[in-house]
């Protein structure tokens, strides 16, 4: 758009549609758990049959008898703890100090007041990053490459777009995987299918356990809503299919390599940084993996990482032979 329109108006049209649609998204989120919330206590005489069946499967049974168990050993240490009780103490008072939030915004403003603050301070920082990409770019390369500027260049422009491609394939992939989601979850006839396949495609950017994640609400809903037990496996067969069929046939196609990180690499680099950052290291973990990758391709002291994570093999064919 900056060749027709210019700059500055690119930049902010761009983003008053991206924070848009995730407004409407927010919104038709909101909605929609609204009407769940709603019609679900119409669906208690479902969920008690279900618990009932449960229940009547483990009935003189070895659940019955570990049920039995644990509530005799509960009894014993309640019993136990009634006659070692002293003297009650004197009830401790905590008083919680006022909390503020990024901004300095006392508690008492509403738990919207910081979000909303915090997302005003990332659309104005985006605006400003997007306007001044190519001299962050500039100042990157004359902080850390200023002696090796061909090097350095060539480093970012390849982790942009490995970033790239890899994103773009997988919103792609998520977006198939969500449509698949929802017209399944529709025929099989369960509410608010067009909920949980936003759910499903926004959560499966979460490597290896999004998608299961994912499939929790709709299994839940499908217990609650149906008197019968036949859609539920059906719900659990739709989202072993579907993630069966995106993972061995559609990420064999669309990613062709897109990322250059082999898959056990990939997934020590999960653990790593979903430890050192949680849930914010887990969506992250594949992009900075990448850029690992190709900064240890483009610098020799870094050379180890490439050797150890990237997907191609690190000896030749015929050393591997011998």
């Amino acid at each position: 758009m900056q060749r027709w329109v210019g700059q500055i108006a690119a930049v902010l049209f761009t983003v008053v549609c991206t924070f848009a649609v995730l407004g409407l998204i927010g919104w038709a989120f909101a909605q929609q758990m609204e009407g769940l919330s709603q019609d679900l206590p119409r669906y208690r005489y479902n969920i008690r049959q279900k618990i009932a069946d449960v229940r009547g499967l483990g009935q003189n049974g070895s659940v019955a008898r570990v049920q039995d168990t644990i509530n005799e050993i509960q009894e014993d240490m309640t019993s136990s703890g009634e006659t070692s009780r002293g003297t009650p103490g004197q009830p401790v008072v905590v008083v919680s100090e006022q909390v503020e939030g990024l901004w300095g915004l006392p508690a008492w403003m509403g738990p919207i007041a910081g979000p909303m603050a915090t997302a005003g301070f990332v659309i104005v920082l985006v605006i400003f990053m997007l306007l001044k990409r190519q001299d962050l770019r500039n100042r990157l390369i004359g902080v850390i490459g200023y002696g090796h500027l061909t090097v350095t260049t060539k480093a970012l422009d390849e982790a942009g777009s490995r970033v790239s491609r890899y994103l773009l394939m997988q919103s792609l992939l998520n977006l198939i995987f969500g449509v698949g989601v929802g017209v399944g979850l529709y025929c099989i006839g369960v509410p608010y299918a067009l909920l949980w396949a936003a759910m499903a495609a926004m959560l499966r950017f979460i490597p290896y356990i999004g998608s299961w994640v994912a499939a929790g609400a709709p299994i839940l809903v499908s217990i609650a809503v149906f008197p019968g037990w036949n859609e539920l496996f059906w719900v659990i067969g739709l989202f072993l299919v579907l993630e069966l069929f995106t993972n061995f046939v559609l990420e064999t196609v669309l990613y062709a390599d897109a990322a250059g990180v082999s898959q056990v690499a990939l997934l020590i680099a999960v653990a790593f940084w979903t430890w050192l950052w949680g849930p914010l290291g887990l969506l992250m973990a594949t992009p900075l993996t990448v850029c690992l990758v190709v900064l240890g391709k483009h610098l020799p002291d870094f050379e180890l990482i490439t050797t150890l994570m990237a997907d191609v093999s690190p000896l030749p064919p015929n050393v591997g032979y011998y």
